[in-house]
């Protein structure tokens, strides 16, 4: 199947990303919150149309941590009738292609994402972030999503400077982490592929893209990538550096920085030393 991503992030593989006037240039959830999902559906179509301009080309989708945010923060609990009334959006601005839609639950992503690895390397596990959220998952039956919020330790280290943001955000993750595991942790074992930003801070911290790696030997990376980033970021340890880390030109670093923090809590918390990844 060919499949078309419009999303606003560039995504890797087998999939064509789009740019320019094709990308939807707004986030679900973002439109949720603003109650404009109406327009978020017109912004869809006409990608859609750029696209694909046959009308029996079906548009398919699926919300993930962001839009399950966003609902929380509107009270609504019923993941499948926000789904439904997506769609209906969606139905209405399509000019009759068939539609579909849905917000995924955590564990809904991970068992997906778990899926998808497995067809093309059976008996690999998966661990896959996202801005908002982490899945995980050795098997169907234990795939779990982590709700950790790097924006929000985007937020903290902006305010705060690198070295102290990233330890506060440090402290919220494993707290974020220690309580969606409910005690249980260290349990997951076995070979994990990484998908999108899991991948990308492997590769960012120098480590090998075509070779397994252990949890340690990750975790050493992670360390070590965070400490170059934060003297880079903080270079005198003190607030003086804060418009440093608030410059458009350090965005890129901050984010780097926060996702190493936040995956190193993972990696500790979660996999137990014999776990690898690649």
């Amino acid at each position: 199947t060919r499949c078309v991503c419009l999303g606003t992030r560039r995504c890797d593989g087998a999939v064509r990303v789009v740019g320019g006037p094709e990308r939807v240039p707004r986030r679900l959830g973002d439109a949720l919150l603003a109650d404009e999902v109406d327009a978020w559906a017109r912004d869809v179509a006409r990608a859609v149309d750029a696209i694909a301009p046959r009308s029996t080309t079906p548009v398919r989708g699926a919300a993930t941590a962001g839009a399950r945010e966003a609902l929380r923060k509107r009270g609504e609990k019923d993941l499948g009738k926000a789904g439904r009334a997506v769609e209906a959006a969606l139905a209405a601005s399509t000019a009759g292609r068939p539609t579909a839609f849905a917000v995924l639950s955590g564990a809904e992503e991970a068992r997906l994402e778990f899926r998808a690895v497995n067809a093309a390397l059976p008996g690999v596990g998966v661990l896959a972030g996202g801005g908002k959220s982490l899945q995980v998952a050795s098997s169907l039956e234990d795939a779990a999503s982590l709700d950790l919020d790097s924006f929000a330790g985007h937020e903290r280290v902006k305010k705060h400077g690198a070295k102290a943001g990233a330890m506060m955000h440090e402290w919220a993750s494993r707290k974020d982490v220690a309580n969606a595991l409910q005690g249980s942790v260290r349990t997951y074992q076995g070979r994990f592929a990484l998908v999108e930003l899991a991948a990308g801070a492997l590769h960012l911290a120098g480590g090998p893209m075509n070779d397994d790696v252990s949890a340690a030997a990750f975790a050493a990376l992670l360390k070590k990538r965070r400490a170059d980033l934060e003297a880079q970021l903080n270079p005198t340890e003190n607030s003086a550096d804060r418009p440093l880390v608030n410059d458009e030109a350090s965005a890129a670093a901050v984010r780097e920085l926060i996702y190493a923090v936040q995956l190193g809590c993972v990696l500790d918390l979660v996999f137990k030393d014999d776990a690898t990844f690649r």
